[in-house]
Parts: structure tokens; C-alpha cells; sequence
């Protein structure tokens, strides 16, 4: 369970005036609250890209062409919110395995991991950079865009308390898709599963009590409808900040 997600948090914020008893009084068992937190953790990492419970080490690899190198190089990294570059090697052809400076590399966007390569004055391994027709000379020999070569990137990336607190919309998501279960048990144990009403007669006296349950809606129906239509709503503003504006050709 990730620092700060938890059935406290859960049912502080989403489950305020909810009876989360059984019919006997018994609350919820454990298991409840860790099946729908870490569910609705799983759907929200998915979306955004990266762990919400902690800093995790990666090694990717990545297509490069020298056309790439003419003034800046901006590899996007897979998982979203980089906290530290580790190590960056560039691999061509037959030709050893070259180890990018780490003062080259800049991490131009944290939440959609965009770093950027910006080759230093001094270049050792490197005699001329970027030569003529987007090549260059690496150990004497001459390479151009037609060369199959990758970068390599380590790098480290994820939310973890107390450190990099996770942010406050990807909580909010994480809490409207977990509170939907515990919504529909408690809706359940008002007067049953998908009973809308009931009477109760005894030595001429009645009572009925109406719910708000139906065969295909639970006595909490109107709040998890309520939590859906602001999770379809929040959702693209969540994926947009971790992953950026989509881009359409004309």
C-alpha cells in the first residue's frame, strides 16, 4: 500500500456520512479497502506512466540518427516524472560503446520525462560532433544518418513520500475509482441488493421505506454516478499533464 493511500485517506475524503458496516456491524474486512486502493493505483499508473508508490531505476534504449545531433537531441523517456539521469551511452555501428557526459544531459520536462542533450564544448571521445551532412567522426571513422546506432538511458522516475509527494489530481482519481466498491457494498446492505422498497405490517400498524436501489442501481448509485462523471471529465486533464497535448498532422 503506497504512503497516504490508505482506508483512513479513503474513507476521510470520499466516503464522508457512509455507514460502512455489514448487517451485523462488522466493519469492512481489510481486504476490501486493499483491493479497490491498489486497483484504482494500477488504473491511474497506467494512465499517467510511472509508480505512484515509489522511485523505481529503468534502462531503455532508443532509436538515434545523426540528424538527431544537429543542435539538440530530446529523447522522451517512457515513464513519466524522471527524478535523476544515471548514465546515457551512445552505441553506432561496430564502433565501442561511448559514454555520453552527464553534464550534456538536462531534464527539460519532470512529469513527461523529456530530457535534452546538448553536447558540451569539450567533447574528448568525440572529434568532430556534428560534421557536414548531419554525420560526424567518431574514433577517426566517418558516420552519417544512414547508420543504425541507439541511445541508451538509465534513469531513475516515479513519485515516493515523503520526497515527491504524489500529485493532488492523481489522488483524487485514485480515490473516485476506489471508492466506487465500498459505494456499491454499502448501497447493497441498505435494505438489500437492487430492493427499491419494502413494508413492514404488524397488529394493523405499516411502515414502507423507499430506497434509491433498483435491479440495476445501488443505494449509492447517485454518488458513484456522481464520482464517475468527474473522473471521465478529470482524467484527460491528468493524462495531459504527464503526457502532453496529442498531436494531430494537417
Amino acid at each position: 500500500m503506497c504512503a497516504g493511500l490508505d482506508a483512513n485517506w479513503l474513507k476521510r475524503a470520499f466516503l464522508a456520512g457512509i455507514d460502512l458496516t455489514d448487517d451485523s456491524g462488522a466493519e469492512y474486512p481489510d481486504e476490501l479497502w486493499d483491493v479497490t486502493i491498489n486497483m484504482a493505483r494500477e488504473i491511474i499508473e497506467t494512465e499517467v506512466g510511472t509508480s505512484l508508490c515509489e522511485v523505481k531505476s529503468y534502462d531503455e534504449r532508443y532509436d538515434a540518427t545523426f540528424g538527431d545531433w544537429g543542435r539538440a537531441f530530446q529523447p522522451e523517456l517512457t515513464h513519466g516524472s524522471v527524478r535523476s539521469i544515471t548514465a546515457v551511452e551512445f552505441k553506432v555501428a561496430d564502433v565501442s560503446t561511448v559514454k555520453i557526459p552527464l553534464s550534456w544531459v538536462y531534464i527539460r520536462d519532470v512529469n513527461q520525462s523529456i530530457i535534452e542533450i546538448i553536447p558540451g564544448l569539450q567533447a574528448p571521445q568525440f572529434i568532430n560532433f556534428t560534421g557536414a551532412y548531419g554525420g560526424f567522426y567518431l574514433n577517426g571513422r566517418h558516420f552519417d544518418a544512414r547508420t543504425p546506432a541507439y541511445l541508451r538511458v538509465q534513469y531513475t522516475a516515479g513519485f515516493e513520500e515523503p520526497d515527491y509527494p504524489i500529485p493532488a489530481l492523481a489522488k483524487q482519481c485514485i480515490g473516485w475509482i476506489a471508492s466506487m466498491l465500498p459505494l456499491d457494498t454499502a448501497g447493497d446492505l441498505i435494505a438489500g441488493a437492487g430492493i427499491a422498497s419494502f413494508s413492514i405490517s404488524m397488529d394493523g400498524l405499516s411502515q414502507s421505506i423507499g430506497t434509491t436501489s433498483s435491479a440495476t442501481n445501488s443505494g449509492y448509485g447517485a454518488r458513484v454516478l456522481s464520482y464517475t462523471k468527474q473522473l471521465d471529465k478529470f482524467l484527460p486533464v491528468l493524462r495531459r499533464q504527464f503526457r502532453g497535448m496529442p498531436m494531430h498532422g494537417l
